[in-house]
């Protein structure tokens, strides 16, 4: 399980699902994630995890998902990056 910050371990876990379904499409060997596609991903997976731990939207769990994320793309070879208006 991943740290986010949440109130709970379940908080943690739920933003830990998420972000592996995230890392899961980057790293997808046969196929490119778009930019659009990707941020529509994402919010997807917040919006998920917001229905039973709304503390998602607190700074520090975003900035988490941000900082995550970017790392997965800059290690995936990926010349985007997202921010917290994405999520």
């Amino acid at each position: 399980m991943i740290e986010f910050e949440m109130f709970t371990d379940e908080g943690n876990e739920a933003c830990t699902e998420a972000y592996q379904n995230i890392y899961d499409v980057i790293f997808d060997p046969f196929k490119f994630v778009s930019e659009p596609e990707l941020k529509k991903l994402i919010k997807e997976q917040i919006a998920q995890v917001e229905v039973t731990h709304p503390e998602v939207r607190d700074t520090e769990p975003e900035w988490h998902f941000v900082d995550r994320i970017n790392m997965t793309l800059e290690t995936r070879g990926y010349s985007y990056k997202v921010n917290r208006n994405d999520l």
